[in-house]
């Protein structure tokens, strides 16, 4: 008798999935998906995609358009300090159970491509004083179906319409474009962080004179006051929170004391006592600033850099 080779693979997938068109089959690790469709039913989808690429490029050029209107009409501040603290929110569960590639992707645009909005569209005559979480809700939900159109309906379509006119394109050059499109869209730099203060200096330094001249500072103090924001938008979370907690225990142990002391059961009496230490109210205050503000944020606050 013949005996099974331990490393043979079964022919029997562990798991199997059909949809209309295709299958989808996983043996351990190792996933497999296969067409179902005949070469009549190729065509015939082919030609329907590319006959739809028009319509998905005025989908997308209506979603810009929404998304700027809808960006112009709230505060700048409050549209950001939402996105970077969500952003923070979903980083600190990357990489367990609880979070997608997707999650974190809408989370970073979320930041730089409401950014760049901002930044391109005038304020609108009839900006909003709040931002309720129906409006961002809604914002999220454009930006998110923005993306997935350029990343994968876009270039399906794209592919088709190019293949229908050209079927001897040059598949080389078509995924170079796929490749330099999409990572446009989901690379947010160039540069590992660590090297970023590096590349700052050997683009500033040599423009000292001017900087001198225009800011009255020179380059390496200027690198040096933009590496104060690289640190707070990067580890600044962990240290506000670690000045945080023995603060929130120093107020609760005098809430305590000034209580028995006093008598008094009124939180907001108590919190007026507490805040009589003026370096605690101060320290209180710079916090909440940071944690409910935009002091985390605030360029002067932050660095000293001239106005």
């Amino acid at each position: 008798m013949q005996k099974k080779n331990k490393n043979m693979r079964s022919n029997i997938p562990d798991e199997y999935y059909t949809a209309e068109f295709m299958s989808v089959s996983r043996y351990g690790e190792l996933t497999v998906a296969a067409s179902l469709l005949t070469q009549e039913q190729h065509t015939a989808m082919r030609i329907q995609l590319a006959s739809d690429f028009p319509n998905v490029i005025n989908e997308i050029d209506a979603l810009v358009a929404k998304i700027a209107t809808k960006v112009s009409c709230f505060p700048p501040e409050e549209l950001l300090q939402r996105a970077w603290w969500e952003y923070v929110s979903v980083a600190i569960k990357f990489g367990t159970d609880q979070i997608d590639d997707i999650e974190i992707s809408l989370a970073n645009r979320m930041i730089d491509y409401v950014q760049s909005i901002i930044v391109s569209v005038e304020p609108s005559n009839k900006t909003a004083n709040y931002l309720s979480e129906d409006d961002w809700l809604s914002l999220k939900e454009d930006v998110h179906n923005l993306f997935f159109q350029l990343t994968l309906k876009y270039q399906i379509c794209k592919m088709a319409d190019l293949l229908l006119k050209d079927p001897k394109a040059d598949m080389e050059l078509e995924m170079f474009r796929f490749r330099s499109e999409t990572l446009w869209l989901h690379v947010r730099g160039k540069r590992y962080q660590s090297h970023e203060i590096q590349a700052l200096i050997e683009v500033l330094v040599p423009h000292t004179d001017i900087l001198k001249k225009l800011f009255d500072i020179d380059a390496m103090l200027l690198v040096k006051e933009l590496a104060k924001i690289l640190k707070k938008l990067t580890s600044g979370i962990d240290s506000l929170f670690k000045e945080l907690i023995p603060l929130q225990e120093e107020v609760l142990n005098r809430y305590k004391k000034i209580s028995e002391k006093t008598g008094i059961s009124n939180f907001n009496e108590l919190l007026e006592k507490i805040y009589e230490d003026q370096n605690l109210a101060t320290q209180m205050n710079a916090i909440i600033g940071e944690l409910i503000g935009i002091d985390f944020f605030d360029v002067e606050k932050i660095t000293c850099l001239p106005r």
